[in-house]
């Protein structure tokens, strides 16, 4: 009767649920924080510790549980149970709670707790890697909120002193912190500074998010006034980022699948005052452009293993578990393919992790790459050379040739950092070619006549990046200017065209003035005893008509010619108006009406040098008209 109370006392509900969370999550791969936070466990700081120090130590548990033969004497206790309570023994409070059955059996194997090869006690080894891992507290400025100066100056005044980055030391006391040097919205604080109560943090701020994390949207770079589109956005650090980036200025579509954690990212949004942040809940995967309109730079962040990330479990290796990770890099494939190739305006993509596996890495972006085919109109990816001038630790070249060497690492052991991966990829557009003769050929078919000879032929009208104009002889000759066709040959084809507007509305104030002109003398008087010679007008005529020849109008230096003939126009009007000559001097002659001789004879004279009379005052053989219209044609 006496032993019976002790085995109905029940084991404490944090170790019960420490345990329960720490199997869920390494063997059926379930988020560490979501069954924390979903449990409602009254203390979430010791339950979330717990669990990760057991999975942080998962291969001491194995080597302990092993060479301690616990589970194979105690059949009935629970692994992960032992495992839990062999934690807290060893690197948690050092002590167990409660007088049940599991706890009294693990703390009576707690003398052959110890690693058999190495020597020494697990908990020794233990913290001297935690020693070694120790990081920075770092802040990123919200400048949303305030500047980086007046940051500095509210902790000054606090009495911190701010180190100079000549300094040996990256902090020569507790007391110092510092500016970053690669990241000028950053603060660095001695490790494990306390900022959870702090006034700016209370109101957003400042924020405490890792270095290594602020590097995407650093080098992502968005000028006020783009559109970005972070397509793994919660919880909203990277997100709220960009926003301060661009100072509020322009739009961030902000994606995330999940919906709770969709509703953490827009509390955070909202909190940290990024305004300009469009939030969507969907699949980054299924997004479409027209969504998302005008995205000129993309942030993919996906899931990932977390290999990197200092205080977060180690669950195993994932070497030892392959399906998890392939099922990791297929997804990751699928989002950077889909960013490269979805929105036609984006001209830079980061792509980052938070592991330390090539196969998450170097390997995703070397795929993604392969899998891009050359478009002239869309231009093509590469990776940005030298993305961080300074920055010693980069991919794996050896493996991934010309990839490697453009990759960004971040290790904590060196950089004192959380383990990082960063990649920069740009969108070259295709360069106009220098290569100005770019040759538009087209068939047209245009009649000729010249001389009472008509003849149809087929001509071939091509254009060199100019135009093309008829010569005397009535053939198509090539005009080629000058230089390439980018904006300088547009602006030259516009300067141009408005050039041969002004001539065109200058040759026809010419021809009414000239019309103008003939009409009045068309009114002149001739003599009884000089009548009309029909011959010679007829003569006249034929040659005026002659000499109109074809008029042409002419495109562009990229469009097609186009030839108009307004021959027949002209030749009409100059029979109209020798008609009316003929008519008037009929009439006159009908009258019997008496001019002046002398009058007479000058409109004569002039009229035969208008209509390409035999009269050549410069003695050459040709008359003016002829002479003005080759002028006009060189």
């Amino acid at each position: 009767m006496t032993d019976s109370p002790r085995h109905s006392i029940k084991v404490p509900r944090l170790y019960k649920t420490a345990c329960k969370i720490a199997q869920v999550v390494r063997e059926e791969g379930g988020s560490l924080k979501e069954l924390v936070y979903s449990g409602k466990h009254p203390n979430i700081k010791a339950l979330y510790a717990l669990v990760v120090q057991t999975l942080q130590h998962e291969k001491e548990l194995n080597s302990i549980i092993e060479n301690s033969k616990i589970l194979e004497k105690e059949k009935r206790l629970d692994p992960w149970l032992a495992r839990v309570l062999i934690t807290e023994l060893i690197w948690g409070k050092k002590r167990l709670s409660g007088e049940s059955k599991p706890v009294k059996t693990v703390i009576s194997y707690q003398s052959s707790f110890s690693v058999g090869e190495g020597g020494g006690n697990v908990a020794e080894n233990q913290l001297k890697e935690v020693i070694k891992a120790q990081l920075p507290r770092y802040v990123r400025v919200n400048t949303l909120h305030l500047n980086v100066e007046e940051a500095v100056d509210f902790f000054r005044n606090e009495g911190w002193l701010l180190s100079r980055q000549a300094d040996e030391d990256l902090f020569p006391s507790s007391d110092h912190f510092r500016v970053d040097a690669h990241i000028p919205d950053v603060l660095s604080f001695p490790p494990g500074t306390e900022l959870y109560s702090h006034p700016l943090y209370k109101d957003r701020s400042i924020l405490l998010q890792d270095k290594a994390s602020c590097m995407a949207a650093h080098l992502l770079a968005p000028p006020p006034g783009s559109t970005v589109l972070d397509m793994c956005s919660a919880p909203g650090m990277k997100t709220t980022h960009l926003a301060a980036r661009m100072k509020n200025m322009g739009v961030v579509y902000a994606v995330e699948k999940d919906p709770k954690r969709y509703k953490t990212l827009c509390s955070f949004v909202e909190e940290a005052g990024a305004t300009c942040v469009k939030t969507i809940l969907g699949d980054s995967v299924q997004l479409k452009p027209e969504e998302v309109p005008g995205v000129e730079y993309i942030l993919v962040d996906p899931s990932c293993s977390g290999t990197g990330i200092v205080s977060r479990p180690k669950v195993g290796d994932q070497l030892d578990n392959p399906a998890r990770l392939r099922n990791l890099v297929g997804f990751q494939r699928r989002l950077l393919l889909h960013a490269m190739t979805s929105f036609p305006k984006a001209t830079r993509i980061i792509y980052s992790t938070c592991s330390l596996l090539p196969d998450e890495n170097e390997g995703v972006v070397a795929w993604a790459l392969s899998e891009m085919s050359e478009d002239p109109h869309q231009g093509t990816w590469s990776l940005k050379e030298d993305p961080l001038p300074g920055w010693s630790n980069r991919g794996c070249e050896q493996t991934y040739p010309g990839v490697g060497k453009h990759c960004l690492y971040s290790r904590p052991e060196t950089d004192l950092t959380n383990g990082f991966f960063l990649a920069i990829l740009e969108r070259k557009k295709k360069e106009a070619s220098n290569d100005h003769q770019e040759i538009t050929t087209h068939m047209t078919k245009k009649k000729k006549k010249r001389k009472g000879c008509e003849k149809e032929e087929e001509t071939e009208v091509v254009t060199i990046a100019g135009v093309a104009e008829e010569d005397s002889c009535g053939e198509f000759k090539e005009v080629e200017e000058e230089g390439g066709r980018g904006d300088d040959d547009v602006i030259a084809s516009e300067r141009t065209s408005k050039k041969k507007k002004k001539k065109k509305e200058k040759n026809k104030r010419e021809e009414e003035e000239e019309e103008a002109n003939e009409m009045e003398g068309d009114s002149r008087c001739i003599s009884p005893g000089n009548p009309v010679d029909k011959s010679v007008m007829k003569k006249a005529k034929s040659e005026v008509a002659e000499d109109n020849g074809e008029e042409g109008r002419f495109g562009d230096q990229e469009s097609t010619i186009r030839v108009k003939v307004k021959k027949k126009k002209k030749k009409r009007g100059q029979e109209e108006r020798m008609e009316n000559v003929e008519m008037e001097a009929k009439e006159v002659i009908n009258n019997g009406e008496i001019v002046d001789e002398d009058k007479v004879k000058k409109r004569k004279k002039r009229d035969e040098e208008e209509v390409g009379g035999v009269n050549d005052e410069d003695g050459d053989g040709t008359n003016r008209v002829k002479k003005k219209k080759k002028q006009m044609k060189k």
